[in-house]
């Protein structure tokens, strides 16, 4: 049998099962300029608008401890915090205290992204 979960329905299943509400700490980056300060060290302007041109928009997730970085790079997945340190994705759920449900980053930021 398959269960069909709505956004609303994954936020409040988030918020009762993990404690963990990420409204309004997932957005997007288009430019330089929606990259937070923390990044500066870690990527320069010309290096962000060249992946931002070849893979698209990024995304700034943060987290309870660490803001990261986040891309999906035609399928590949980049993730990374103001340290330089990559993280798959199942560390990133950790990190943003998510148990192991089958979710991807994707479908986290599907649901706490607001335009």
């Amino acid at each position: 049998m398959k269960y069909i979960i709505t956004e609303s329905r994954l936020k409040e299943m988030l918020r009762k099962i993990a404690g963990v509400d990420l409204t309004g700490k997932v957005d997007i980056v288009t430019s330089t300029y929606d990259l937070p300060m923390e990044f500066d060290n870690v990527m320069t302007p010309t290096v962000l608008r060249a992946y931002l041109n070849q893979f698209g928009p990024m995304f700034i997730i943060r987290g309870p401890k660490r803001t990261f970085l986040y891309q999906n790079q035609s399928g590949r997945i980049v993730i990374a915090d103001s340290n330089d340190r990559t993280y798959s994705e199942n560390s990133l759920m950790n990190h943003l205290g998510i148990p192991p449900m089958g979710l991807s980053v994707d479908d986290i930021i599907k649901t706490y992204y607001e335009e």
